[in-house]
């Protein structure tokens, strides 16, 4: 009788550990659920805007340096960073004066990416922005707002650079009249505290 209590003890609090963490992991899927239905319903909300920016048709500019834009939402603060991917060093693009802007090794960078390409079948697409950082030895969330794979030509846009590439003191190149045809968004919650 003993043997049976102590099992069905150990079942019992085996059982109740599973529920606590399954009740987690539901807890943190429904938030992230959130998070993301929130987003989408952001990014709806942009879309019109956004357009009517890119096409200077707009009542309002938005800024495509990946400024911050503040934005309420469901009783919560976001943060909307809109940037022109012409503003932003390509990976792939980029010759070595535009690489040495970032906090890495550019000869590195271009030896890596040489061999990437070549290993790439025709037609294939790059992988997504963190895959593609990731193969070349970077942290792609410490480049956050600084690289893409997404360029066309792989020079700059000097009037959409972000703030930290602002320092470098590149002169103006052939792109800077040119209508923005890509715009990469990230959106985000704001920390309780309100800092960025």
């Amino acid at each position: 009788m003993l043997v049976a209590l102590v099992l069905l003890t150990a079942l019992t609090l085996t059982l109740q550990a599973q529920t606590t963490s399954d009740g987690r992991i539901l807890a943190r899927l429904s938030k992230d659920l959130e998070v993301v239905a929130a987003r989408d319903s952001i990014l709806d909300g942009l879309r019109v805007p956004l357009l009517k920016s890119m096409t200077g048709r707009a009542d309002v500019d938005l800024s495509f340096d990946g400024s911050a834009i503040v934005v309420s939402h469901d009783e919560r603060e976001w943060e909307v960073r809109l940037q022109d991917v012409e503003g932003l060093v390509d990976l792939y693009l980029a010759p070595k004066e535009q690489l040495d802007l970032l906090p890495l090794d550019a000869a590195e960078i271009i030896l890596a990416r040489e061999k990437v390409r070549s290993d790439l079948p025709p037609a294939t697409r790059f992988p997504v922005l963190p895959m593609s950082a990731a193969q070349f030895g970077l942290d792609a969330s410490q480049l956050e707002g600084l690289i893409t794979q997404n360029g066309s030509t792989g020079m700059l846009r000097l009037r959409s650079l972000p703030e930290p590439l602002k320092e470098a003191g590149i002169l103006p190149g052939p792109r800077e009249n040119e209508q923005i045809t890509r715009v990469a968004v990230r959106i985000r919650p704001r920390s309780t505290s309100g800092a960025p």
